[in-house]
């Protein structure tokens, strides 16, 4: 579950079930094909982008459609909850979850591909739909392995996809199918015709479960893209119960050994020039104490672990991870370090030895989250506004975005991108990279420049994105390094180790770090505290602010009196 929704279940009423949309279609024009301000290209080559987006809920107004179609992209990529299938309900005095039936998934995905702003991006030329699976569309919320419909729900999952566009998801559907899950792979070359950039598996080359000859492998030019979409419910681990709900799990995988075997094989076979993977829930982010609460991968830190160094081996150019889930867009940044030997070469597994005796390989990683295309924690805060008095609140909702706009200045969250003054492009938000409007990302490829703009863009057609940065293709594939925060020292690296290597992490592993430095215990306690006691206490003030005015104003009369 979002923290959005868990921060206003104390104020929850009984919710009903809604098998179809609360708002009816709006009429969308498409937009011309044609160029825009913000474009490297001649107008014969339009601009090279992939679009992003989640948390898409069928009880709120589907408004950013047509800023979605005004960027005239190749593809659209769910990064999870394309809709809100599983429910609340009143069991016993007590709000729970009710999940969803396949008829409840069916109906619901038949009504979003009728919806006439995501029939008209589906109609887009030769756009290319994909996405990655996340617990409202898997059907249950925060879902696991232990889902009854997990099998029923994949295929569906993907039999939505394949109705929306334009790629052949046979062999995704096939591991739907067998119960492994939703993941694959899609390979675009930009080199190629307009229209034509999309190659099938065989061309591609990279899927491990295809019996691939090098005859019908297409070489990858150096305008090409990989987009992994990996599964994170059909597998995973169940968060625990009682007091060790509190405690990370080092145990607990999010992916199943078979699809992290199909991963880490396709991901090193990619000779992609950029290569982005795609889940719901964030990496980078360690926040809360409880994965019942509010979800993340630092819950499970050595499935995590295992991600830093599938996404980081050698000959994988330019990783970006792309997430959702959270209600508002962030850019996320961890730098990582990997042990190569000391000074004379020599590997070494001493742990006390002096850091400054060694070598170290360094680079960095990105992760851009892009959650809120109907319901955000700056706009309404809830993916079902009818489930609680909180959320049809406007009062409570400003609350919660000012407890949020806290939580990002208040330096606890070390691994949100910092650009400083003179960081961001086109007019974007500067500093702090994050924004709370319903929003949607871009990866737009600039091929001249061996760089990806990075955008999130809101519901406005044609404003300024919201945010925007340029990254260099050599820097996000380790050949160049990244500006650094001077906030990191060898031992924030060290500590790190040492708490994964009693769980199996080996020397020469990567190492990955906040950028803007190791969060210590008190740092994340101040980083929930903080932003937690502004809510509590605005939401406090119109029943405290009476009371003090009452006070005055009696103290005022017996004063008059005396």
């Amino acid at each position: 579950m979002s923290d959005s929704d868990k921060m206003t279940e104390t104020a929850s009423t009984t919710s009903t079930t809604s098998t179809t949309p609360k708002n009816a279609p709006t009429t969308t024009t498409m937009p011309q094909d044609e160029e825009t301000k913000d474009s490297h290209y001649p107008r014969r080559h339009p601009p090279s982008r992939i679009l992003f987006g989640s948390c898409n809920s069928q009880e709120h107004e589907q408004v950013i459609w047509p800023s979605v179609l005004h960027r005239n992209a190749t593809s659209f990529v769910w990064a999870g909850d394309a809709i809100y299938a599983d429910a609340f309900e009143i069991v016993k005095g007590r709000k729970v979850v009710k999940p969803a039936t396949p008829a409840v998934l069916r109906n619901l995905y038949g009504a979003q591909l009728q919806h006439t702003g995501y029939r008209a991006l589906l109609l887009q030329h030769n756009m290319t739909v994909l996405g990655a699976m996340d617990d409202h569309d898997y059907g249950t919320n925060n879902g696991d392995i232990e889902y009854r419909y997990r099998k029923e729900s994949g295929m569906l999952y993907v039999d939505f996809l394949a109705a929306s566009g334009t790629a052949d998801l046979t062999v995704m559907a096939d591991r739907a199918a067998a119960g492994k899950g939703v993941y694959g792979v899609k390979v675009f070359d930009f080199l190629r015709p307009v229209g034509d950039e999309l190659l099938s598996d065989q061309q591609a080359g990279i899927d491990p479960d295809l019996l691939l000859s090098d005859a019908t492998a297409t070489a990858l030019s150096n305008r090409s893209v990989a987009v992994f979409v990996l599964d994170v419910r059909s597998n995973k681990t169940p968060w625990k119960k009682g007091w060790e709900r509190f405690a990370e799990d080092f145990e607990g995988d999010f992916l199943g050994e078979e699809q992290w075997q199909w991963f880490e094989q396709a991901i090193a076979r990619s000779t992609a020039q950029v290569n982005i993977i795609v889940q719901g829930l964030q990496v980078h982010s360690d926040r809360f104490y409880d994965g019942n609460e509010a979800e993340d991968w630092s819950r499970f830190p050595m499935a995590q672990h295992r991600l830093y160094q599938a996404a980081l081996q050698v000959g994988v150019n330019a990783p970006i991870l792309v997430s959702g889930d959270v209600h508002m867009a962030e850019l996320l940044r961890r730098d990582c370090r990997q042990h190569i030997g000391d000074s004379n070469g020599n590997s070494n597994d001493d742990t006390n030895s002096n850091a400054n005796d060694h070598h170290f390989n360094t680079r960095s990683l990105l992760e851009v989250t892009t959650s809120g295309l109907t319901h955000s924690w700056g706009t309404s805060i809830c993916g079902r506004p009818e489930s609680s008095l909180a959320c049809r609140t406007p009062y409570v909702n400003k609350c919660l975005a000012a407890g949020m706009h806290l939580a990002h200045m208040n330096h606890a969250w070390t691994e949100v991108v910092d650009v400083g003054h003179k960081g961001s492009v086109e007019g974007a938000k500067q500093r702090y990279q994050y924004s709370l409007e319903l929003n949607f990302g871009e990866f737009e490829f600039d091929w001249e420049e061996r760089q990806v703009v990075i955008r999130i863009h809101g519901k406005d057609v044609g404003a300024r994105p919201l945010l925007s940065t340029r990254w260099d293709f050599d820097a996000l594939s380790g050949k160049q390094e990244l500006p650094a925060s001077g906030k990191l020292s060898s031992d924030h690296y060290e500590r790190t180790w040492a708490k994964l290597s009693t769980h199996g992490a080996q020397r020469d592993d990567w190492i990955c770090v906040n950028y803007r430095g190791l969060q210590s215990p008190a740092l994340k306690a101040f980083g929930f505290v903080s932003p937690v006691s502004l809510v509590l206490f605005g939401m406090c003030l119109p029943i405290i602010l009476p009371l003090i005015l009452m006070y005055i104003l009696m103290r005022t009369r017996g004063s008059k009196k005396k």
